[in-house]
């Protein structure tokens, strides 16, 4: 198996071995290494001056949340870090968080939304794809706890679907080998911008599917309808929603 469709498995169990490490001086370290890759930026100011740059100045935003305080020492890197990941990454804003058994101590925001607001990190920020780190860990769970196997397949698990293979495996939408179609498509995409408050059920999204690229386990294909399944898979075995599996679970 080569390295780029064993790779979300073997992430996904390496999250589950993660769990033992501490994990305020792990993320303190992370993102400080942002500021190695910018030295210069590592005295810079809560606020930046961006020149002609019509959309708001940085800001660092510092919220505690009812932890316990962030280590003396670190604390006063955590701004400057911001900046530094800000403006060394091109991305549009960035948020931070110091977690210590389950409480947040320090939090921090830099940067704007897409749509030009200023992040908050008392604000919640859409999970996007870091989700499927989730749901994978999920699917190893029941793996691991008996109660599902790598090699079941969608026929054995799930109702048939014109554009759902029946032969696809699970370890084959982990690894983004079953060839299904993504879900983001014209249909969906249009919907959403045309509705953006319409919540689709599983059947409307599944119709939008098109054709399968490849048989199952032919090649891979990067598909975010894989993970959609794994959820209904994840509900079917387990018999709860999956956002309850997950809040359980991590």
């Amino acid at each position: 198996m080569n390295q780029a469709k064993a790779f979300p498995v073997r992430e996904a169990r390496s999250i589950r071995s993660l769990r033992s490490v501490p994990r305020a001086p792990l993320f303190a370290v992370l993102l400080s290494l942002s500021v190695l890759l910018a030295p210069d930026l590592t005295v810079a100011p809560a606020r930046v001056d961006r020149g002609p740059d019509p959309r708001p100045s940085v800001v660092a935003e510092q919220v505690l949340t009812g932890g316990p305080p962030a280590g003396s020492i670190d604390a006063p890197l955590y701004p400057p870090a911001l900046e530094a990941a800000l403006l060394t990454s091109g991305a549009s804003g960035v948020e931070f968080a110091v977690v210590h058994d389950g409480l947040i101590s320090w939090a921090g925001a830099a940067g704007h939304e897409l749509a030009g607001n200023m992040l908050s990190a008392s604000r919640p920020m859409v999970i996007g794809s870091v989700s499927k780190t989730f749901v994978a860990a999920d699917i190893l769970s029941l793996v691991e706890e008996g109660r599902l196997s790598l090699d079941s397949t969608l026929g054995e698990l799930l109702p048939p679907h014109r554009a759902v293979s029946p032969d696809i495996t699970v370890e084959q939408l982990l690894d983004h080998r079953s060839g299904v179609a993504d879900l983001f498509n014209k249909a969906t995409v249009g919907g959403i911008e045309s509705s953006p408050d319409r919540a689709w059920t599983r059947d409307e999204v599944l119709a939008t599917l098109g054709n399968p690229s490849n048989a199952p386990g032919a090649g891979w294909s990067y598909a975010n309808t894989n993970f959609f399944l794994l959820g209904m898979v994840a509900e079917r075995v387990d018999g709860r929603p999956l956002e309850a599996q997950l809040s359980e679970r991590f």
